[in-house]
């Protein structure tokens, strides 16, 4: 198999993601998207959603600069043809990892040819972040509650707050530039979670696993349903013989994800829709 390296990242000049001249079409590689969003000059989005025509591989290096990376697979299949330094990684349907690189890493994305690929990667310079931020970061790096890359038992499950941000993030229209604002926002949002995930992650490991994946997809199916049609009439017994969801699943499921109760959830969606009629249209009160 050969493996074709025409995209890189060059960390040290966050340069965005540029196919070399010898392979100007890029639609021979792939159809589909490869986009780059400078959220800050500290913070770079990378959204993958893409369908290989030909094996390539996509080579993200650092230097000069510890960085963070966070790695959503925002698909249903496991995320597989990662390596850090020829380290094999595998991420999980619908799960997510954070590494902290160093200087002179490299990860590495072997794209197969005919296989479809749907991820994010936050990549997340140390000086984003304030100095008691850093030094809570590094004291977790020291105690060795990132992932490591070098364990083989390590055990990497979906958080479903993480999950449903990054799909927001990535529905956002990111060419507005007041949505720079709330982008970089859902993106520190989805490393809170992150960490939160990593302080906790015994608890975390006890309940996550719970959710199937056809779970999570209907959770997610649920809530897109709800946003685009608030003004249907719900019921928490309609939505779980709608979606094969039990009542504890689907409860437990929104509050993971949006930190509410559906009833809640609901209402909250009627709001902003209500917000935006007000503001947007000439209809009363």
């Amino acid at each position: 198999m050969v493996i074709h390296h025409i995209l890189s990242v060059i960390m040290n000049t966050f340069s965005p993601l540029k196919i070399e001249a010898a392979h100007e079409d890029h639609h021979s590689f792939y159809i589909g998207n490869c986009d780059t969003f400078e959220l800050s000059d500290k913070l770079i989005l990378h959204e993958f959603d893409f369908k290989c025509q030909k094996d390539f591989c996509l080579d993200i290096k650092s230097h000069n600069d510890a960085l963070i990376y966070l790695i959503i697979n925002l698909d249903a299949k496991v995320l597989s043809g990662l390596t850090c330094n020829k380290v094999s990684v595998t991420i999980p349907a619908l799960a997510n990892m954070m590494l902290y690189f160093q200087q002179d890493e490299t990860i590495s994305f072997f794209c197969e040819a005919d296989k479809k690929y749907n991820f994010l990667l936050l990549q997340v310079r140390s000086s984003h972040f304030e100095s008691d931020q850093k030094m809570f970061l590094d004291t977790l790096r020291q105690n060795g509650m990132f992932h490591n890359k070098l364990d083989p038992n390590r055990i990497i499950v979906p958080n479903l707050k993480v999950f449903e941000t990054a799909k927001t993030l990535k529905l956002l229209n990111k060419s507005k530039y007041c949505n720079k604002f709330i982008a970089l926002g859902h993106a520190n949002i989805i490393i809170g979670h992150k960490v939160g995930e990593l302080l906790n992650k015994d608890n975390a490991s006890s309940q996550v696993p719970n959710f199937r994946q056809f779970e999570i997809q209907q959770l997610e199916r649920i809530t897109r349903e709800i946003e685009e049609n608030p003004h249907l009439q719900y019921t928490v017994r309609d939505v779980c013989k709608k979606s094969g969801l039990s009542v504890s699943k689907l409860q437990l499921g929104f509050k993971q994800m949006h930190n509410c109760t559906v009833a809640i959830f609901i209402r909250n969606v009627r709001l902003d829709k209500a917000l935006e009629m007000l503001h947007d249209s000439d209809l009363n009160v």
